[in-house]
């Protein structure tokens, strides 16, 4: 399975990946100071050019533990969540696993 991994150089970049790799993912970096939209509509578009059907997209800012490998898309997108340090509560964390028909539907209404 790909995961495309969104930075903008955070020092987790390397570690996020690498753990990524060790987990069994296929990764992909996006690495620079393109906005989020941009790398988004990117994703969408490489994420539908490919032949896989399900897709995890994470920020560079989360350090992945195993259990990354259990998240599964039942209704087409899941979101992890985790604890926040900068709230200091549980909440939605940048760990989405996305099937290709809701990536299709966000590529056609991304502008």
């Amino acid at each position: 399975m790909k995961c495309f991994v969104f930075s903008i150089g955070e020092k987790t970049t390397a570690l996020c990946c690498e753990l990524m790799k060790e987990y069994g993912f296929e990764v992909i970096l996006y690495q620079d100071q393109t906005s989020l939209w941009e790398k988004l509509k990117r994703f969408y578009t490489e994420a539908l050019e490919s032949d896989d059907y399900i897709f995890v997209r994470v920020d560079a800012d989360i350090i992945p533990n195993r259990n990354v490998r259990n998240l599964t898309s039942n209704n087409g997108w899941n979101c992890a969540t985790g604890y926040d340090w900068y709230s200091q509560d549980r909440k939605a964390i940048s760990v989405h696993v996305m099937e290709r028909p809701i990536i299709e539907k966000c590529l056609a209404h991304i502008e």
